[in-house]
């Protein structure tokens, strides 16, 4: 049977036995427990502190305050006060499957391949462990501000961790079973008032709404390419911090798709049918002239809390590749150089397509005439979320939605 690891918030209690010496409780979850004899304490300054108690099978095995394991007794030539610092976010997860919640993080004890291997599963912080020194923020603004920065867009970009190799990094694998992973929390988002607030205000533009529901078959990558101070990026609402689909970048694939799959690749022979044109719209040089698409693609947000997680890429040949190899052909005396980036995983979204109501007249002509342009942009995007999928890597299964 696997070992199993829980992280959990408490509080830790400072007491004084009749002999004058000091001990520690720790309480969480409606329960006690005694601090174990390994840490030690010399008064009752930590008394009422909060804390973070890691447990394998119910037993405590270490206790974090701002993660930073407890003093522990001198042994094994080790000077006393020695601490063992989570270097940058909680510890980490488990084998394969999403492990359940108890209120910290969890993984299971099963080993696994460091360097290529990925945790999977939502892991939910449960208090932030940013060292804000470790970031790359002017001495003035860290002076100031809180350590707990809830946005997740904000943490990820502008308070990166800077690494010990001397460039900023998201995730890292430190040895088996213990990684850093700078993982969100979305947990103080209320999803459902936020997609009835997003509703509300679309309604209140007076336009037709369609609406469609839609999850993610298994991973998706959007904003792979962007700017970011790490290899790889994601897009990030700059409100809410959540991951999100652009407007754009739904347009942009469902009128990729309608391109292939109804004009056979030919987009200058798109340009010229009129269904196509009032959807989407045309440029300046083409055959109609400058026309603005009747069919607006609003932004698309999750309906739940989203889960992400980490994924990677491991190029064998980045010295030849990027021509450092000295003229050396590839071959297995090359090491991997894996470059990580962030996905999101079964997380359902809700798509938002509207319209003039003057514009909504059915297309008279043309490959896509028959329906309204509402009606058929909304089937068209299905069928491209579907069957093409949307963001970065869909020719290895990556974006395709159900």
């Amino acid at each position: 049977m696997d070992d199993k690891f829980e992280l959990t918030q408490g509080k830790l209690i400072v007491l004084k036995n009749n002999k004058g010496k000091f001990y520690g409780e720790v309480e969480f979850s409606g329960k006690k427990m005694t601090v174990p004899q390994i840490y030690e304490f010399s008064d009752d300054t930590l008394n009422n502190r909060d804390c973070e108690i890691e447990r394998n099978n119910g037993q405590i095995q270490r206790i974090l305050l701002n993660g930073t394991e407890l003093p522990r007794k001198p042994s094994n030539g080790l000077a006393r006060g020695t601490n063992q610092q989570i270097r940058w976010q909680d510890r980490p997860v488990q084998q394969s499957g999403r492990s359940g919640r108890t209120g910290g993080q969890i993984f299971t004890g099963q080993k696994q391949n460091a360097a290529a291997s990925v945790p999977v599963g939502q892991v939910k912080q449960s208090v932030n462990h940013y060292n804000v020194k470790k970031s790359k923020l002017p001495k003035d603004t860290w002076q100031i501000i809180s350590e707990n920065i809830d946005n997740y867009a904000l943490k990820l970009n502008k308070y990166a961790f800077y690494d010990n190799d001397k460039k900023f990094i998201f995730y890292k694998s430190i040895k088996e079973n213990e990684i850093i992973f700078n993982n969100p929390d979305f947990s103080g988002i209320d999803f459902d008032a936020l997609s009835k607030r997003h509703k509300l205000l679309l309604d209140k533009l007076g336009l037709v709404i369609s609406a469609t529901e839609m999850q993610t078959q298994w991973r998706l990558v959007v904003g792979l390419g962007e700017e970011s101070v790490y290899e790889t990026s994601m897009a990030l609402h700059p409100v809410y911090g959540f991951p999100y689909i652009p407007g754009s970048a739904l347009k942009g694939i469902t009128r990729s798709f309608v391109i292939n799959e109804v004009f056979d690749c030919n987009e200058d022979l798109a340009l010229q049918d009129d269904g196509f044109d009032l959807i989407f719209g045309s440029p300046k040089n083409s055959a109609k002239g400058n026309l603005q698409g009747a069919v607006r693609f609003f932004d698309v947000f999750p309906l739940q809390e989203p889960v992400i997680e980490p994924d990677i890429m491991n190029p064998h040949y980045s010295d030849y590749y990027t021509g450092t190899s000295n003229n050396k052909p590839p071959g297995d005396y090359y090491n991997p150089v894996p470059v990580y980036f962030l996905t999101v995983k079964d997380t359902k979204f809700a798509f938002y397509l509207g319209i003039r109501e003057k514009d909504n007249g059915p297309i008279i002509k043309g490959e896509l005439a028959g329906k309204p342009p509402l009606q058929i942009a909304g089937e068209l995007m299905q069928k491209a979320l579907i069957w093409q999928g949307m963001g970065a890597k869909t020719a290895v299964g990556y974006g395709y939605f159900t």
